[in-house]
C-alpha cells in the first residue's frame, strides 16, 4: 500500500484531513497496526525520522515548483522520506535476481 498524507508543516490548504502533527501521529500509530505492506512518504525531517524510526527509511530527492511564484520556472529541492515496513529490495539484489530487469529498467 502506498500513503502518500498531506506532508506537515507544507502550508497547504487541506481542508478535511492532516492538519495537525496528532493526525499524523494516529496515521503512524494505523500503520504500525497494518498486516500489509506499505510505502510511506513525508518530509525528511527530524519529527518524522522519529515517528517512524523502527522502520526504514529511503531519503530521495526531487526538484518542485510547488513553493514559487506560479509564473516562474524555477524549482526547489525537496528532501523527502519514503519509509517502509519492510526491507527494500536493492539494485544489486535485483540484478542477482534477475540480471535482464536492470537492462529493461535502465533503457
Amino acid at each position: 500500500m502506498y500513503i502518500d498524507p498531506p506532508y506537515p508543516e507544507n502550508k497547504c490548504n487541506y481542508v478535511c484531513n492532516m492538519r495537525s502533527w496528532e493526525d499524523h501521529e494516529r496515521l503512524a500509530g494505523r500503520l504500525r497496526k497494518a498486516k500489509c505492506r506499505w510505502i510511506y512518504s513525508s518530509y525528511d525531517i527530524p519529527e518524522i525520522r522519529d515517528l517512524f524510526k523502527a522502520y526504514y527509511m529511503i531519503p530521495v530527492q526531487s526538484a518542485s515548483g510547488m513553493n514559487v511564484r506560479k509564473d516562474s520556472t524555477a524549482r526547489i529541492l525537496n528532501k523527502e522520506l519514503l519509509i517502509t515496513n519492510y526491507k527494500p529490495f536493492s539494485q544489486d539484489a535485483i540484478l542477482e535476481a534477475d540480471p535482464q530487469l536492470i537492462l529493461s529498467i535502465e533503457a
